[in-house]
């Protein structure tokens, strides 16, 4: 009689997995003042790299002097492209900040991996309430950088949702929405000031930092390790994200 096989942890984890397909957003300073040309030049990079993968889905925006980059795929394929774009747009891609990677995500925002311009708004102070105005002009501690890397992201979740929705009912006037970004801009996504406060907060990791640490990892031993290390990511709560996710749908099936 052949004895069962015995299972790892490793075999009860993968197992119990929900999904392989993770979301990373990052956003980075552009090198180019011509954001025609990074668009073009990543939207290439990335379909070269997708010829042999398909597994890339997303939307890449590029603003006058930006861009925020939304990746779904499984983790590897995820920092494999990432490498990718270092290796062919390091000309054109300058600062870099990521927001903290979601696992196991149930479902995709995208089709396909899209890449489209779009304005940004920038804050106007005479339109801004005395009270807001500390929240627009944050100082840089922990507290406010996990704030608004929270809040930029679940709307940033929010405007990839209402492009999901849309493209449900009717993929062409999905389309037409990315194609009049680069007028009307959205009110879900990140101004100016959100932007620049983000790219140059001493909160955050790069793009590279991470990328790096997933490719090529260093093995660290809790017991000799010291100091500590610096908590410098903001905190993003998924959950309460997901809650968000899920009370927007209820909300579109009730109307």
């Amino acid at each position: 009689m052949e004895a069962p096989q015995r299972k790892s942890m490793l075999n009860f984890v993968e197992g119990n997995r929900v999904s392989d397909i993770c979301r990373l957003v990052y956003c980075a300073k552009m090198k180019s003042q011509f954001s025609e040309n990074v668009l073009k030049s990543l939207n290439t990079s990335t379909k070269e790299y997708n010829i042999s993968s398909d597994f890339i889905t997303g939307l890449l925006l590029v603003y006058p002097n930006c861009m925020v980059h939304l990746i779904e795929a499984p983790e590897e394929e995820i920092f494999q492209l990432c490498r990718h774009l270092f290796i062919t747009c390091s000309h054109l891609i300058g600062q870099t900040k990521c927001f903290p990677i979601q696992v196991e995500v149930v479902g995709r925002f995208f089709d396909k991996w899209y890449a489209r311009k779009a304005s940004q708004s920038q804050v106007n102070w005479a339109e801004v309430p005395e009270g807001e105005k500390g929240r627009v002009c944050l100082e840089d501690h922990f507290e406010n950088a996990s704030k608004i890397y929270e809040t930029t992201l679940i709307n940033l979740y929010k405007f990839y949702k209402e492009l999901r929705l849309l493209s449900n009912k009717n993929h062409t006037m999905m389309v037409e929405q990315l194609e009049a970004l680069n007028e009307d801009g959205h009110p879900l996504l990140p101004d100016g000031a959100t932007m620049d406060f983000i790219l140059n907060s001493s909160w955050g990791q790069s793009l590279e930092e991470i990328t790096n640490r997933f490719l090529y990892p260093v093995s660290i031993d809790p017991n000799t390790a010291w100091p500590f290390p610096k908590v410098t990511v903001p905190r993003i709560n998924f959950h309460k994200i997901d809650e968000i996710k899920d009370s927007s749908d209820k909300n579109g099936a009730n109307s």
